[in-house]
Order: C-alpha cells, then structure tokens, then sequence
C-alpha cells in the first residue's frame, strides 16, 4: 500500500521505483495471483486479490509516465501483459488507455 501511495502521489517517484526494478516484482505479483486462480476470479476480499488490485493499479500507470518507463517496459516484455488485459472486463478500460496512451507516447 506505501508503494502505491508513494508511486501515486508522484511521476518521480515512480520513475525512480521504475529504475531501481519495480516492474519484475510487480509483474510476479500479477502472474502469480492469476496463476494460483487458473482463471477463476479470486475471493475480492483476499489479500491476493488486494494485493493484485494494487499491482495492476501501478502496472496500468507506468506508461503514462514517461518515455522511460514505457521504454523499460518494452523490455521487459510488459506490452503482451497490457494486451491480455484486454480479456478482463474489470481492466479493459484501463488497458485501452495504457495501450492509447503508448501509441500517443511514441509519436
């Protein structure tokens, strides 16, 4: 929950959590709880799903940011996470902006 305030309240800061490796934790975290769900929606008012929540929240910002951070998740391999997204109804609109916002970003 500090990461998220921390990162929220300021486009430094997640810049720097970026640089410092921010997106592997949070793309373990993304992956794992999916995978432990094999599909299913967790339980909405489990630490996993919380814990997701807020991961997704942060993942769904970093393009917004700066060049930087849609760069680092480029090579990361983060874009095909954004499109899969796609497939979730609660996340569909904020992949669609993450994905406008990185089109918008690289021109």
């Amino acid at each position: 929950m500090a990461l998220f305030q921390l990162c929220e309240l300021n486009k430094r800061r997640q810049q720097v959590a970026v640089e410092a490796g921010l997106i592997q934790p949070l793309k373990k975290i993304i992956r794992d709880v999916s995978s432990e769900a094999n599909g299913v929606p967790s339980d909405e008012g489990s630490t996993e799903s919380t814990t997701r929540m807020l991961a997704l929240h942060i993942f769904c910002n970093l393009p917004h940011k700066s060049e930087l951070c849609r760069r680092l998740l480029w090579e990361q391999h983060c874009f095909s996470i954004y499109v899969a997204l796609l497939r979730d109804p609660q996340w569909f609109p904020a992949a669609i902006d993450v994905l406008h916002a990185w089109y918008v970003g690289c021109w």
